[in-house]
C-alpha cells in the first residue's frame, strides 16, 4: 500500500514539474520526437508568443486550417512579425497570436489547440488560448514528414462535415506571378455549392502586386535600353576603328 501512495505521489510530481509533453489533444500527423527535458525552459522562451485580443487588419494569407468544430486560424506577416488570428464557426474574431520568427512555418489544429511548426527550426509548438505554451516536439527530418508539410499542411482545402475552407487568390493573370506563397482570399464553400467570402485582402494585394509588376517592367525594360544603347556604342566604336585602319 505503501509503494502504490509512494508511485501516485510520483506521478503527481512529474506531471506538476514537468507538464509539457503531457496532454491528452489529438496528435500532428508529422513524426515527433521529445524535447530534452534540460532544454525545455530554454525552447518555452524562445517560442513563446504575445495574445491579441483585438482583430487586426486584414493581411496576406500565408497558411490557414480549420478545426474539427469549425474554428478557423489564419497565419499572416507583417515585417518580421508573424500573426496568427483565430475566428469561430461564425467567422467573428476570438484571439490570436503575435511572435517573431525569422522563417516560414505552417498551423495546425490539434482540437482546439493551435500547433505551430517552425519549419526552418523543426520545432512544433502548441498553444492554448491564453497563448500559454501546451507542447514542445523536435520534429524528424523524414520523407513522410516532408510528404505531411506539402500535401497536408500546405493545402490550399479543408473539409470539415461537408463544408470546403479553400483559400485564393482571385487576381486573373497576375495569380500566374503571386504562385502559392500567400493567397488574397479565404471563401467557405457549403455542399450545394454556395460560397461565401469570409476573408478578403485582394484588393490591397492586387494593387501591391501591380505595383510591383510595374516595377519589374520597368526595371527589366532600363536593362534592355542599356544593354541596346551599349552594343550601338561599341559597334560604332568598332566601324571607326576599322575605319581607320582601311584609311592607314
Amino acid at each position: 500500500m505503501k509503494n502504490i501512495k509512494f508511485l501516485f505521489f510520483t506521478i503527481i510530481i512529474l506531471v506538476v514539474i514537468f507538464p509539457i509533453n503531457v496532454f491528452a489533444a489529438e496528435q500532428t500527423g508529422l513524426q515527433t520526437s521529445e524535447i530534452n527535458k534540460n532544454d525545455l525552459e530554454k525552447y518555452k522562451e524562445r517560442y513563446s508568443v504575445s495574445l491579441i485580443d483585438e482583430r487586426p487588419e486584414n493581411l496576406a494569407i500565408r497558411c490557414f486550417d480549420v478545426s474539427k468544430s469549425g474554428l478557423v486560424a489564419i497565419g499572416n506577416e507583417k515585417g518580421s512579425e508573424s500573426i496568427i488570428q483565430v475566428y469561430d464557426n461564425n467567422f467573428n474574431f476570438i484571439y490570436g497570436f503575435t511572435f517573431e520568427y525569422e522563417g516560414s512555418y505552417n498551423i495546425e489544429w490539434r482540437d482546439e489547440y493551435i500547433s505551430i511548426y517552425y519549419i526552418r527550426s523543426d520545432i512544433a509548438v502548441t498553444y492554448n488560448e491564453k497563448a500559454e505554451i501546451i507542447s514542445i516536439e523536435a520534429v524528424d527530418n523524414t520523407a513522410d514528414n516532408d510528404i505531411y508539410l506539402s500535401t497536408v499542411l500546405r493545402d490550399s482545402e479543408r473539409e470539415i462535415g461537408g463544408v470546403k475552407y479553400k483559400v485564393k487568390n482571385d487576381m486573373g493573370i497576375l495569380n500566374f506571378f503571386i504562385g502559392q506563397s500567400s493567397y488574397s482570399q479565404l471563401v467557405k464553400i457549403d455542399n450545394l455549392g454556395n460560397e461565401i467570402i469570409l476573408y478578403d485582402y485582394n484588393s490591397f494585394l492586387l494593387i501591391k502586386t501591380i505595383i510591383v509588376f510595374l516595377f519589374i517592367i520597368i526595371f527589366v525594360s532600363f536593362v534592355i535600353i542599356h544593354l541596346v544603347f551599349d552594343i550601338k556604342k561599341n559597334l560604332s566604336k568598332q566601324k571607326r576603328t576599322d575605319t581607320g585602319a582601311d584609311t592607314q
